[in-house]
């Protein structure tokens, strides 16, 4: 990300960026790795309690 620029509104500094190439790449990496998370947990659940392991707590 980099800056694109820069106003004052009422008083306060505004800074505005542009998501560069490289940026792009990096959220893209990072959406997909968040998806394939979201997906895992999304079966475990599925599978029901058993699957799950214990967090040692009171049942």
């Amino acid at each position: 990300m980099e800056t694109d620029h820069e106003e004052v509104v009422d008083g306060r500094a505004r800074r505005y960026y542009r998501l560069t190439t490289e940026g792009a790449a990096l959220l893209s990496a990072e959406a997909e790795r968040l998806r394939r998370n979201a997906d895992t947990a999304a079966a475990r659940l599925r599978r029901g309690p058993a699957a799950r392991p214990s967090l040692g707590g009171a049942s």
